[in-house]
């Protein structure tokens, strides 16, 4: 079982690099000096709640992303819709219209399906007359 500090460094460098981040890039927009962000992501130091909050910020994602073991899949909604939060914003596109196409189509069914009742109904009238 992977440590947590494994955990934030996998996770850190994977959103970093999903967001196209250099270390030195990530630690300014962090707050922090390039050299230490490297020492966090390289599991050399362990940072503060705060300082992961952060990081968390400059990427633009929750810090459950940052600590959520990505290997310790999950099925739950929510834990899909932050492994979502993490991906590059072009990904993020793609999985926004893959949803909408899912919404339309069940939209398209459910109208069909009330059209196809009302016929049937109208069938039924017709055989009692």
């Amino acid at each position: 079982m992977k440590t947590i500090q494994e955990i934030l460094s996998e996770n850190l460098r994977r959103i970093r690099k999903s967001k196209g981040f250099s270390q030195q890039k990530l630690g300014e927009l962090s707050g922090m000096l390039a050299s230490t962000y490297s020492r966090i992501e390289g599991m050399k130091v362990t940072p503060t709640i705060e300082t992961v909050d952060k990081i968390a910020n400059a990427l633009e994602v929750n810090i459950h992303s940052l600590l959520n073991d990505s290997d310790a899949k999950s099925n739950s909604l929510h834990d899909r819709i932050l492994r979502i939060e993490s991906l590059s914003e072009y990904n993020q596109k793609v999985i926004n219209l893959m949803i909408d196409t899912v919404i339309e189509k069940d939209k398209l069914e459910r109208n069909q399906e009330i059209k196809m009742n009302k016929r049937l109904e109208e069938l039924k009238e017709i055989r009692k007359k």
